[in-house]
């Protein structure tokens, strides 16, 4: 374009414009053949070869070898250069340095001597010469920052999947308080999408509920200084659940704070585990203690006992003597009962685990039911197959506790049901439900701590004996809301499958 442009707009600077034209389109024509012969290895080289040739032809057609187109086999020199392997670099590099030669002595106007011309043909072979070992340095170094960039792209990754794979959550902001980064875990625990907070503020991002966590990395950026343990209480679906944090404060180069990173783990299970710990201490004490009492109790109720069946015997009594009888020997038997209640309460026996069948169970229960209340209620048995890792014998004594405290609230004209089934969780479950009165308000929140009874002459220990029964086998007890108005209570265990895994690793 630019020959063509010379030859039309100043046609007397030349000595053959129509030479200059057919150099022109020569190099478009080879222009047009290198692009689609791009892909074959020696189109470059033929290419730049015959680029020579039609450079030759722009400067013999210029009839002026001073007039500045020689130059264009330095750049020809200087392509190859940067664009060939050596010896093939070198080669055109030559050929450029001899075309610039021998274009410059076809002049017989130029006064150069031939000293000089050979000078210029060497130095666009230099010049070649170093436009090769640029590219040569050129193509290690980009091999050097490929390697590099693949080397940090691989720490990125592994960096990543570590911190993915964290047992414990991670939150980091940056300087102004944006989130960076929020691994799985960190997203189960706080129950956010890391796509839905990742770079907003901190403050803003995470919901209601979870304002202390955020309180606590805004401290560490303003104040620069890491918190290492602080125990929040966070709540997430209406429902509180206790934080292990701890912070650390990143600084830049200029010892100023660049980001936040906290780390943090749910504490609900170790609480709860702690609970239990505390649990089977006081039960332990209380057990030795209960021990004693119920020794000194039964000597004490047992010649009771006796005197008052052999005054029973007397069949010279009154009916008023033998009502009063009664009465003392029913309220021996209630001793009897509350005593061996509290040492079943009290005792920690460690759960002889099997595979119990719950849906079997359930039937078995409610034929129990039906032989101890023959007048009623009305008994409906729902079950599904369910399989549970448990103590056969102490889930026995729950479910029995829990049917028998339904009959007594349901009553001869009522209705127990008992349920078995199966979380999604592959837990499983049994539920007992009774059309009764139901649990009082004031007595919901306590309903499974001993001695709390909402039943007349009640000791108040059948239920904290299932509430212990479920804590020794990692389960739960759970008081339901019913359609009926009545009480229903659910006991679920923990997955049957990971269960016996535990216990056959140990």
């Amino acid at each position: 374009m630019l020959l063509t442009g010379l030859a039309v707009l100043a046609p007397d600077a030349f000595h053959s414009p129509h030479g200059i034209l057919i150099a022109a389109g020569g190099a478009l024509v080879l222009a047009a053949i290198g692009w689609g012969a791009r892909r074959w290895p020696g189109a470059l080289v033929v290419t730049l070869v015959c680029d020579l040739g039609w450079i030759s032809v722009s400067v013999v057609s210029a009839g002026r070898a001073e007039a500045g187109l020689g130059l264009l086999f330095a750049l020809a020199a200087f392509s190859a250069g940067l664009c060939l392997s050596g010896r093939l670099a070198l080669l055109v590099s030559f050929l450029a340095g001899a075309g610039l030669v021998a274009t410059a002595k076809s002049d017989p106007t130029l006064t150069l001597s031939s000293g000089w011309m050979l000078v210029q043909g060497v130095l666009v072979l230099v010049l070649g010469a170093a436009s090769h070992q640029t590219q040569v340095h050129m193509a290690a170094h980009k091999r050097a920052l490929d390697a590099a960039s693949q080397a940090l792209e691989r720490m990125r990754l592994d960096t990543d999947t570590l911190v993915q794979e964290l047992g414990s959550g991670l939150l980091s902001v940056d300087a102004r308080g944006h989130i960076v980064h929020l691994n799985r875990m960190g997203e189960e625990t706080l129950g956010v999408s890391a796509a839905q907070v990742r770079g907003r503020l901190v403050r803003e991002a995470l919901p209601n509920g979870l304002e202390p966590l955020a309180h606590l990395v805004e401290e560490g950026l303003a104040t620069g200084q890491r918190s290492p343990r602080s125990d929040i209480d966070i709540r997430r679906s209406d429902t509180a659940v206790p934080l292990g944090v701890g912070t650390t404060v990143l600084f830049g180069t200029q010892n100023e704070p660049s980001g936040v990173v906290a780390l943090f783990q749910d504490l609900t299970e170790v609480r709860r585990q702690e609970r239990l710990a505390r649990r089977r201490d006081r039960l332990a004490a209380v057990g030795e203690l209960a021990a004693g009492i119920a020794h000194e109790i039964r000597n004490s109720v047992l010649p009771i006992r006796g005197s008052v069946e052999l005054l029973s015997q007397n069949t010279h009594m009154k009916p008023e003597e033998t009502k009063l009888l009664d009465v003392a020997m029913r309220e021996a038997d209630n001793i009897e009962r509350f005593v061996s209640s509290l040492l079943r309460y009290t005792s920690n026996h460690a759960p002889r685990m099997t595979s119990i069948d719950l849906a079997g169970m359930a039937t078995q229960a409610a034929e129990d039911l039906r032989l101890a209340r023959g007048d009623g209620p009305h008994i409906v048995v729902d079950s599904e197959p369910a399989e549970a890792w448990a103590d056969e014998d102490q889930v026995r004594q729950a479910l029995r506790n829990l049917v028998m405290n339904a009959g007594d609230a349901a009553g001869p004209s009522g209705t127990v049901t008992l349920r078995t089934g199966r979380n999604v969780g592959d837990r499983a479950w049994v539920e007992v439900e009774d059309t009764g009165p139901g649990v009082p308000p004031s007595l919901r929140e306590r309903i499974f701590h001993p001695f709390t009874s909402g039943k007349p002459g009640g000791t108040g220990l059948g239920l904290a004996i299932v509430s212990r029964i479920m804590e020794e086998h990692e389960g739960e007890i759970e008081l339901l809301p019913t359609a009926s108005g009545g009480a229903r209570f659910r006991m679920t265990f923990s997955s049957s499958r990971a269960a016996r895994g535990m216990s056959r690793a140990a």
